[in-house]
């Protein structure tokens, strides 16, 4: 009896002794972490600096050169040893080139494999305005570039480089460009630098062309300026005309942005609103100019009375009267009646009212047919 016990508690053991080492077997692939990568940090352009460690590998194995890969490519051109807790802490690599979006870091070592997901962003670009003229200036900022870019940003116009810049300490920009003479209708405005980052391209639109005066309002005789933007570049101004009235331009040509300047005399017509206009290449643009006048001209101090005979002589035959008030008193010539006429002559500065039988210029004051009220 005893010896039958005592073969039970042999067994018992055996089987007590198996279990625990079945459950220690078993335990020790559960407690093993599982592979990871971690970067830090786990997104940024291309040419980011990154701090890569990695734990769950078999140890004491390595990483051979180009089993650690960025994107599907080799990332580590030098072995990397995995130490006795099966760890690789730390190594720095920069981002290769590679499109935005997240890229896949994966690691192998004695069978195993860690990986973790890096995000490439895309550096930003903006421009401010976003429409405007040639030869006018766009301010560029950018934003989220490398803070280690081994060399400058180009910025771009249709993509031909304009001008460099170098991101500050915080990967961001600001400069100055000016929209260059080959400027189109719809252009691009982008960056990129010599890691292969690339912002997304912002659009720059053209303006129609302007015609631009200063003042929009005058009295006859004044000096009034004339701008045009948008043109056609190098090309003849042929012609800028002010109501009826074409004005002398001589050898007037756009610059390379298609802009010109120029100015003329506000001619001597009844208070009103008149067209301005100017052509290049056969294309116009207007404008319009306010003339206002008092209705009664106050002459210079000591202006003479020039022979009325002579200052009409070039519209005598299509005269029919003229009236002036001065002084509080009425004056009338009449070609026909001379011993009748009262107005002898023309004085600067003074208001007239003509009557001419039909359309015709009076030195450079365009008259209608009937009354016109101009000044000397």
């Amino acid at each position: 009896m005893s010896s039958k016990r005592g073969w039970f508690s042999r067994a018992l053991v055996v089987l007590v002794a198996a279990a625990v080492l079945a459950g220690f077997l078993a335990a020790g692939p559960v407690a093993q972490a599982a592979p990871s990568v971690r970067l830090s940090p786990a997104s940024g352009p291309i040419g980011t600096q990154v701090s890569i460690s990695i734990s769950g590998m078999v140890p004491g194995s390595v990483i051979a050169a180009g089993d650690l890969t960025f994107g599907g490519k080799p990332w580590n051109t030098s072995a990397i040893p995995v130490d006795s807790s099966g760890s690789m802490c730390c190594i720095t690599l920069t981002v290769p080139a590679a499109s935005p979006g997240t890229q896949w870091v994966v690691a192998k070592a004695g069978g195993v494999t860690a990986f973790a997901g890096f995000s490439i962003t895309r550096p930003t670009l903006s421009i401010s305005p976003t429409s405007g003229y040639k030869g006018e200036t766009v301010w560029v900022t950018g934003g989220n570039w490398p803070l280690r870019t081994p060399g400058a940003v180009t910025i771009t116009f249709n993509g031909a480089p304009i001008k460099p810049v170098t991101p500050n300490a915080a990967g961001g920009f600001s400069i100055d460009i000016t929209v260059p003479a080959t400027a189109t209708a719809t252009s691009t405005i982008g960056a990129t630098d010599v890691l292969g980052n690339a912002a997304l391209n912002r659009n720059f639109t053209l303006k129609p062309a302007e015609l631009v005066i200063s003042p929009t309002s005058a009295k006859p005789g004044t000096a009034v300026s004339v701008t045009g933007k948008g043109f056609s570049p190098l090309s003849p101004v042929e012609e800028v005309q002010v109501g009826e009235t074409r004005m002398p331009i001589p050898g007037l040509i756009t610059d390379s942005t298609g802009a010109f300047s120029t100015s003329f005399t506000v001619p001597a017509v009844s208070a009103s609103a008149v067209l301005v206009s100017a052509t290049v290449a056969g294309f116009s643009r207007t404008t319009y100019l306010i003339i206002v006048q008092s209705p009664v001209w106050i002459p210079l101090q000591g202006s003479p009375s020039y022979p009325i005979e002579d200052c009409l002589a070039p519209i005598m035959e299509k005269l029919v009267r003229v009236w002036s008030y001065h002084a509080g008193e009425w004056q009338m010539f009449d070609p026909k009646d001379r011993l009748g006429s009262r107005l002898t002559g023309m004085v600067d500065g003074r208001a007239y009212w003509v009557l001419v039988s039909e359309d015709c210029h009076l030195i450079f004051r365009p008259l209608k047919a009937g009354w016109n009220n101009i000044g000397w």
